[in-house]
């Protein structure tokens, strides 16, 4: 009896004791000690190194009233002390929610990633850039600071497979109403405008891209036309072809 009233009497120091605020004036380390081979697995606390002390970063404050909150990852130090080689970093922005610049003051966060590109021969935080932003409302932006999409990436996307999910086909060519335009339509237009009907020019293009799958689209619909084209001129071809050889048999029955 007396060891379980103990027992309960500890648990309730425990949770009274987690239950206050804890300061802790120094470092707060996790899983083992710092040697010159080895570090723990979670240091929370001071900045840079000391030979025998642990090494510990005071850019944790998740949570805290900065305008930014930094987690740092350290870098190759044996030829800098100081280098930040990876951030993830929780960037505030004041703005204002509703019809005028007096609505709601709210505050919205960025998740940013950063790495170290050079290596240990800078010190601190120099060659830390972007790489990836998550923005409040869902955007993500590869190497750009303003993504403008769902996804926007500013460099090269190598994939083995993409799947676009179109909202349509060009197979409305085939119906008996489309709209065909003959090839001489087709050839004054190219002489106006410089290109195909229907294709946006290469202005158009350089100024708001493409959008790849409404592009698929145009294009299937380009090689349809030129399919209706190809089947007319072949009727053409053996229609003049049975009359000239009916001509021939013709002359050839004087």
């Amino acid at each position: 009896m007396k060891k379980t009233v103990i027992f309960l009497i500890l648990v309730m120091v425990c949770l009274v004791g987690y239950g206050q605020n804890q300061i802790i004036n120094g470092n707060v380390q996790v899983n083992g000690t710092w040697n010159s081979n080895y570090e723990a697995g979670i240091i929370i606390g001071r900045s840079g190194w000391q030979e025998g002390n642990t090494l510990g970063n005071r850019y944790v404050p998740v949570g805290a009233r900065s305008g930014t909150l930094y987690l740092d990852f350290s870098g190759f130090r044996d030829r800098v002390q100081y280098q930040v080689g990876a951030r993830i970093a929780g960037e505030r922005y004041n703005i204002y929610e509703g019809e005028n610049a007096m609505g709601a003051l709210v505050q919205k966060t960025h998740l940013v990633f950063y790495t170290n590109h050079l290596g240990g021969w800078t010190t601190e935080t120099i060659g830390l850039e972007e790489r990836m932003r998550i923005t409040h409302d869902g955007k993500i932006g590869i190497n750009t600071s303003k993504p403008l999409h769902e996804l926007d990436v500013n460099g090269t996307i190598r994939a083995k497979e993409v799947k676009i999910e179109a909202t349509g086909w060009a197979d409305f060519v085939f119906k008996p109403n489309y709209d065909l335009k003959t090839l001489s339509e087709v050839e004054t237009h190219i002489s106006k405008y410089g290109h195909l009907p229907n294709i946006p020019s290469e202005a158009e293009v350089g100024e708001t891209g493409i959008d790849v799958g409404n592009m698929q689209i145009k294009l299937l619909q380009k090689i349809e036309e030129l399919t209706l084209y190809v089947i007319e001129m072949d009727k053409e071809n053996k229609s003049l072809r049975k009359e000239i050889s009916e001509i021939k048999d013709q002359l050839k029955d004087k």
